[in-house]
């Protein structure tokens, strides 16, 4: 009698075990991404918070975040102890989630999250446990930081920069012009291919160039085929530009100065010669 006495017994302790996991689980951030639609609450302004009065347990708000950007979601104030569930959206996983961040153990939540996309977030509101109710609780969101720069319509344009020396010989240079959109946008990188060989770079981020400004650059090879392409100071690339150089004179041709000195009486005289190719002086 013992023995079948103690079987049901022993059966129920682990059934109970079973089910007191999965409660916890769910009371850890668990909660189905199921609530139903409450309102919309998306800050205008950075540090100024907007806010509703009345989100029952079971339902969500539409927050439109941008990535980078850190925001905070807080029910202080709930009579009852509140849940905070982040979603991207519809999907089932959970982004973040907290339980008593206001302070109080069984009281409302308070949670700071830094966006890992853009694009329109679920802020569901459960009463602990994820379950429901239909008692008011305010639901405020502010965002503490700036949506990041995004630089936007890249464009450049390429012209002839004519022949210039660099001490040994004559070499094509390039005029090059960026176009961008952006608040804070700059040219980071120039990158280019060289007839079909490997891709290689200049760092230009020294030169702080922004929308509308140019850059001369030389010692190109003549004769050749370039594909260039730039990135900007958030890591945006523009499409690719070919460009082909022409033919230089050979040799260098630097400009000399001859000075005549008339020794006792007169006037130094000097004359400067400038560069060109082909002509006897």
């Amino acid at each position: 009698m013992r023995k079948s006495l103690l079987l049901p017994s022993f059966m129920g302790i682990f059934l109970m075990l079973v089910l007191s996991l999965m409660f916890s689980n769910q009371s850890r951030g668990q909660c189905l991404n199921d609530n139903a639609y409450y309102t919309s609450l998306t800050p205008v302004t950075v540090g100024v918070p907007v806010s509703a009065g009345c989100v029952y347990g079971g339902e969500y708000v539409n927050v439109n975040v941008c990535a980078g950007a850190t925001y905070t979601f807080s029910t202080c104030g709930a009579t009852w102890d509140t849940y905070i569930t982040l979603f991207n959206g519809a999907n089932a996983g959970a982004l973040s989630f907290d339980d008593d961040g206001c302070g109080v153990v069984g009281g409302a939540s308070n949670l700071t999250w830094t966006a890992t996309f853009s694009g329109t977030l679920r802020v569901s509101v459960d009463v602990y446990g994820c379950t429901t109710n239909t008692v008011c609780s305010p639901i405020q969101v502010t965002q503490l930081t700036a949506c990041p720069s995004v630089c936007s319509n890249l464009s450049m344009s390429i012209s002839d920069g004519g022949c210039q020396s660099n001490g040994v010989t004559n070499l094509p240079s390039m005029n090059f012009t960026f176009f961008m959109t952006g608040g804070g946008c700059a040219v980071e990188t120039l990158y280019f291919i060289e007839n079909n060989g490997p891709l290689m770079q200049m760092d230009l981020s020294t030169f702080a160039l922004n929308n509308g400004e140019s850059i001369n650059i030389t010692e190109f090879n003549p004769n050749s085929s370039y594909v260039f392409a730039f990135a900007t100071s958030d890591g945006t690339i523009s499409i690719d530009y070919f460009y082909n150089t022409g033919t230089c004179p050979t040799g260098s041709c630097e400009p000399i100065t001859i000075t005549v000195d008339p020794d006792c009486f007169g006037t130094e005289v000097s004359w400067t010669l400038n560069s060109t190719t082909g002509v006897n002086y």
